[in-house]
């Protein structure tokens, strides 16, 4: 249990400084999201929303004081914490992570299928945000590979950022569960190891493994990176529930999330060896009590 979670829950000022403070310092920004959603899991929405609302009116003045950019600021505040309040109320109310995860899964499909509609040429979109992040890190003496890498990469980045979005918000909605379960919230340990996305977003996925094959274009393979992350959690989920089936070590799991932190490739391949599990799981079961399903 999170000593700080319980420390934090009960002091309801340094809880809106924690989300007005780290919100702004990039992947810091997690803390923040987390402290919405502990307090969405403990306390209510009408509670987070009010928490937000006054640390939206923090970020106002600072940014003002800085002369930031806060427009910019209050509208990324304005779409972040509302769905963290909407994901750990349904924490909180139910006791169980399968249905926040599920709808963080089908928004972000839904993202994918509304962007790519409504964009005329969502390649040529991120290939110009792409172009222009390559030529101020150049600038800063980073050197890239091949022009032609962005331009590969250009047709999957709505299915990137949509599955970056999910990996953010999911690790924010653990993070603020695990502090809310030392507060008196749901046990974070057995909601995580009992993560299932379920039959029909395995239905989806398989439908966008089809149309990534059959149909050309890149909305398949946009869906199926949204759908493989959902499942990566999942396949998470399966790891977690054997080592604490079989008291595993610690460092069985350290081998588990390290090839996550050592790079794109690294990352890649870890992502597509979770995903596989869950997407197996949520098929046949891997966590059966009683059952040695894997040698």
């Amino acid at each position: 249990m999170s000593l700080f979670g319980a420390w934090l829950a009960e002091r309801r000022v340094a809880r809106i400084v924690l989300i007005a403070a780290f919100f702004p310092l990039g992947i810091l920004g997690l803390l923040s999201t987390a402290g919405v959603s502990l307090t969405a899991i403990l306390k209510g929405w009408r509670e987070a929303t009010t928490d937000c609302l006054l640390a939206g009116g923090i970020l106002l003045v600072l940014t003002l004081l800085t002369q930031g950019q806060w427009q910019a600021l209050l509208v990324s505040a304005g779409l972040i914490w509302p769905l963290a309040i909407v994901l750990g109320s349904l924490t909180g109310r139910f006791g169980t992570l399968i249905l926040p995860v599920q709808m963080l899964v089908v928004l972000a499909a839904a993202g994918v299928l509304l962007f790519s509609l409504m964009a005329s040429d969502p390649a040529a979109y991120w290939l110009e945000i792409l172009e222009a992040m390559a030529t101020e890190m150049v600038a800063m003496g980073v050197q890239f590979g091949e022009p032609t890498a962005l331009a590969a990469l250009a047709p999957l980045m709505t299915g990137i950022a949509a599955a970056s979005a999910i990996s953010s918000f999911g690790a924010a909605l653990m993070l603020g569960s695990w502090w809310a379960a030392s507060a008196g919230g749901p046990g974070f340990g057995a909601m995580f190891r009992a993560l299932q996305l379920g039959t029909i977003i395995g239905l989806l996925a398989g439908l966008a493994g089809v149309l990534a094959v059959f149909q050309p274009g890149a909305l398949g393979s946009n869906l199926l990176l949204v759908f493989g992350m959902g499942f990566a959690l999942q396949g998470l989920a399966v790891v977690h529930w054997h080592a604490q089936q079989r008291d595993w070590p610690w460092f069985v799991l350290l081998l588990v999330y390290g090839p996550l932190l050592l790079g794109a490739v690294y990352a890649s391949a870890g992502l597509l060896a979770l995903a596989t599990l869950g997407f197996v799981d949520n098929w046949y079961s891997l966590r059966r009590n009683g059952v040695d399903v894997i040698k």
